[in-house]
């Protein structure tokens, strides 16, 4: 199946329907520090999805055209709905609008795509000389909780799928460092500007506690651990993450109940009892939130598990 056709049916299913409020914050945060120049320039969200950043991109830079683009006829569709003051088309090998954006932006994307090789190529020949580029994505640097399990794993790490964790969703084909993700786009002439990390910690612990209980199980398993001493450590980890996903439940089903409200009895009785919980629950949340925007704004030049990396196409 063509990795299209494949996109198509996960959107058609609800994929990706919402990130969270605090992502959005942190991203429009980044972008106003950018510098970005208002004035009739162009900008590109690279992999749209639904549109959830294409909107973020449209209100901090309101002067500029901003296009969206996904491999996914069915992506591009929903965000055309979601964000009409946008112009928005399916991105393939052959699309035709080289040279013509002053700022381009990824949000996990580019582990996704089959040819990482090519995907960075398309990204370049889009851009003007001189432009800007922000992307989004998971690092393999060490330092990370997720790097740390991984290590005390005998199949922690997949070579064969350029490092991917063992944890991670299969359509993801690679995790690459920050050095190996510049060294590519400086064969294709663009520059690193900066580099920030997420999620060393806490911020590890807040998106896992908000995903699901297999996963926390898969993560903290202890079949393949290494040595019998780890064994302790990750159980108690795995009591810690459950703990703190059963505490903060309630908001993280209300904001998806929110999302996706449906008429169904059901769907009624859950989210009135998401309600009813709400106020023991947004403690424990908070907390966990904070300790992660705490951790993003002092990690700077330390590694976390998820990169953001600007870089500039050089002036030919």
């Amino acid at each position: 199946m063509k990795q299209s056709e494949k996109y198509d049916r996960r959107f058609s299913s609800g994929y990706l329907e919402s990130w969270p409020a605090w992502k959005k914050a942190r991203v429009r945060k980044i972008l106003s520090s950018l510098g970005l120049k208002s004035g009739e320039q162009r900008g590109l969200d690279f992999g749209c999805g639904r549109g959830e950043f294409t909107r973020i991109i449209k209100d901090e830079l309101p002067d500029w055209r901003i296009d969206g683009a996904d491999v996914s006829g069915v992506a591009v569709s929903i965000a055309h709905n979601n964000v009409p003051d946008c112009r928005f088309f399916v991105l393939n090998v052959e699309s035709s609008d080289k040279g013509q954006y002053d700022f381009i932006f990824s949000h996990h994307v580019l582990e996704h795509v089959e040819d990482i090789d090519s995907t960075i190529s398309q990204i370049a020949e889009m851009c003007k000389p001189g432009a800007l580029m922000l992307h989004i994505l998971p690092s393999g640097g060490k330092g990370s909780l997720e790097n740390l399990i991984c290590e005390w794993r005998s199949d922690g790490f997949d070579v064969n799928r350029g490092c991917r964790m063992f944890f991670e969703h299969a359509e993801h084909h690679r995790r690459l460092t920050a050095e190996q993700l510049v060294s590519k786009f400086e064969l294709v002439g663009c520059r690193a500007v900066s580099l920030r990390y997420a999620n060393k910690v806490f911020g590890s612990i807040e998106w896992i506690t908000t995903s699901s209980v297999e996963l926390i199980s898969k993560f903290t398993g202890i079949r393949a651990l290494r040595s019998r001493n780890y064994v302790l450590p990750v159980l108690l980890l795995r009591s810690i993450l459950i703990l703190l996903f059963a505490a903060r439940f309630p908001v993280t089903r209300y904001s998806h109940y929110r999302s996706r409200y449906k008429k169904r009895l059901l769907y009624r009785v859950s989210f009135l009892l998401c309600v009813l919980m709400l106020p023991f629950a947004m403690v424990p949340d908070f907390v966990v939130k904070l300790l992660s925007s705490i951790e993003f704004r002092m990690l700077k030049g330390r590694v976390g598990s998820e990169m953001y990396l600007v870089l500039r196409k050089i002036k030919q």
